[in-house]
């Protein structure tokens, strides 16, 4: 399945727009928690930074100034392992006692990140605060490490869960929505099969719950009651046109007797325009019929069959006509072309109408070439290509139609379903008919699928 086909899925896009809006949530969340978090952490560290600057105080109060220094001496080097720093400097900012060695900062609270501070506190960054004692500047900070370690393993977490949680919603996105384009295209190649001629094709339904099943049981609904419509039409056509055979050869033959019978001229002329008008009247019937068999027929007795040879049979067939007509059919240099698939009686059926239709409406003089041409993919075409008159652009895309006849055939005799009869043909095979401008004249192309896909 296409992937622009997955993405342009509405299942997909909810299932995206689902997970960002978590996503949002989750950051917004993680934020809130993160800064609650960190003010905690850091309210916590200036408690104990307070509690030993207080205990400074009073060792200075209590003992004085030498005695303070001592004892700031004695318990620098057990602060490390408690992860505090300590520091005194004097009025000219040179370090006196403690255990670490950087230079004073100024009054106040401080985040103070030095490489240095790793050697006393095992951490890079502290926080500490920097007061005035006497005669001395101390400063007393706690090691960072654990509130930053808590603080980004909280981001990492919140990250993680965000990518889970995207991660979790594009997969829920991709299944469901691989399941809907499935359906719909199922749904797509059902009515695929119906528009070329397969009326008992039905979209097939899994557990009729969700609406898209529910859709498919009303579109094989209808399709039901349209396969039951159209083979009623067929049926009843075919039936009309066959009940009327009958009277007609016997009205035909009644006529040719009445011809043979009358002594003038002029009821001789009559008599032959009725039986003429009574042959195109039969012609009409039976080209009803066989539109009405191709439409009807389950399955066809398909073969692979070589476009080249099936062309030749027919120029062999219709050369003399054309001969006759001071009209040149031709079959162009054969190309290595691909093997088509199909109905051959049907094929030349169809071929055979669009040569007669050719020779009907081409002048002396004109060509009608035969060729077969291979397509990408494994397709094939048929072209009949003549240099006639032609038909009009606005016309092209109507003289398939049943009885339909363009200004320039009024004069013609035809029944008008010589088209209709190539189009059923091509339908039934799962092939696409071209009406093109030749320059002059028309080209004709029908194009095969693959001889490997089967019609319907």
């Amino acid at each position: 399945m296409a992937l622009a086909s997955l993405f342009a899925a509405s299942t997909f896009r909810t299932a995206v727009y689902g997970s960002a809006v978590l996503v949002a949530a989750l950051v917004v969340s993680g934020v809130t928690v993160f800064s609650t978090i960190r003010t905690t952490l850091d309210e916590d560290v200036r408690n104990q930074v307070e509690s030993a600057r207080a205990a400074l105080i009073e060792v200075y109060a209590a003992e004085g100034r030498d005695t303070f220094l001592d004892h700031v001496r004695r318990i620098a080097l057990r602060l490390g392992a408690w992860r505090q720093a300590i520091v005194v400097y004097d009025t000219q900012g040179q370090r006196l006692a403690g255990n670490i060695a950087i230079p004073p900062p100024p009054e106040g609270w401080h985040e103070i990140d030095d490489p240095a501070l790793t050697v006393a506190v095992s951490y890079p960054r502290i926080l500490a605060n920097v007061s005035v004692l006497g005669d001395f500047t101390v400063l007393s900070g706690r090691s960072l490490q654990t509130r930053d370690v808590t603080l980004r393993t909280l981001a990492y977490s919140v990250s993680g869960l965000a990518l889970l949680v995207m991660i979790t919603f594009i997969g829920i996105g991709i299944v469901l929505g691989s399941r809907a384009q499935r359906r719909l295209s199922s749904i797509g190649a059902a009515l695929e099969r119906v528009s070329l001629g397969d009326l008992s094709a039905r979209v097939p339904v899994d557990f009729g719950i969700d609406a898209t099943d529910k859709l498919a049981g009303q579109i094989n609904n209808q399709l039901a009651r349209l396969e039951s419509l159209i083979s009623l039409t067929r049926a009843t056509s075919a039936t009309l046109a066959h009940e009327l055979r009958s009277p007609l050869a016997r009205a035909t033959l009644a006529i040719e007797r009445a011809a043979d019978a009358a002594e003038s001229d002029r009821a001789k002329q009559a008599l032959g325009e009725v039986e003429a008008e009574l042959a195109r009247i039969a012609a009409v019937f039976d080209s009803v019929l066989r539109i009405a068999r191709i439409g009807s027929q389950p399955s066809l007795d398909s073969g692979h069959i070589e476009p080249a040879a099936l062309l030749a049979e027919l120029v062999e067939i219709f050369g003399p006509v054309a001969e006759e007509r001071g009209i040149k059919l031709e079959l162009a240099a054969p190309d290595d072309s691909n093997l088509l698939r199909g109905d051959v009686s049907m094929l030349r059926q169809m071929v055979a109408n669009l040569i007669e239709n050719a020779l009907a409406y081409c002048p002396a003089g004109a060509t009608i070439t035969l060729s077969a041409e291979p397509r990408s993919g494994g397709r094939v075409a048929l072209v009949v290509a003549d240099t006639g008159p032609g038909i009009p652009e606005e016309e092209r895309s109507r003289v398939t139609e049943p009885f339909y006849r363009g200004d320039a055939d009024k004069a013609n005799r035809g029944t008008g379903l010589g088209l209709s009869i190539v189009q059923a043909i091509v339908a039934r095979h799962g092939a696409r008919l071209e009406l093109l401008d030749n320059r002059p004249g028309l080209r004709v192309v029908v194009e095969f699928p693959p001889a490997g896909q089967a019609p319907a």
